[in-house]
């Protein structure tokens, strides 16, 4: 036989967990608006709901900023490779530039590296049709 709490549904829930739910219920579905997961915080947590939602706010501002970082990071190896390829081949090493911008860091930063081996623009078509596969 089942017994009910007397417990409010909220009681023993921490913000970080009720935020790791709120950010899976975000992510699968997109239409919902920071006004609809607001609502149904202060619904469903009253007592909690300016807690949870800070402490949601908090995490997706420090994973926007990590994202920030990284997008960063990437464009400015991109733009160092190319100037770098531009410099070793002149016009004939930028014509990769769109496939260049879409490497990863990790990649960008072996390609760095791999530019001192390039005696010709083939040897760039080279490297990048081997990352390809």
């Amino acid at each position: 036989m089942a017994t009910q709490s007397s417990q409010p549904p909220e009681a023993g829930l921490s913000p970080e967990f009720v935020g790791d739910i709120l950010i899976y219920v975000a992510s699968a579905a997109p239409h919902l608006t920071e006004e609809d997961l607001r609502a149904a915080v202060a619904e469903a947590f009253p007592e909690q709901a300016e807690v949870i939602v800070a402490t949601l706010a908090d995490r997706w501002k420090q994973e926007g900023f990590q994202e920030g970082l990284q997008e960063g990071k990437q464009q400015g190896a991109a733009s160092l490779v190319l100037r770098l390829l531009q410099k070793r081949f002149g016009q004939e090493g930028a014509s990769a530039a769109e496939r260049i911008r879409s490497l990863p860091v990790e990649q960008l930063e072996e390609l760095g590296l791999a530019l001192s081996d390039f005696r010709r623009p083939e040897d760039l078509a080279a490297w990048l049709q081997a990352q390809a596969k």
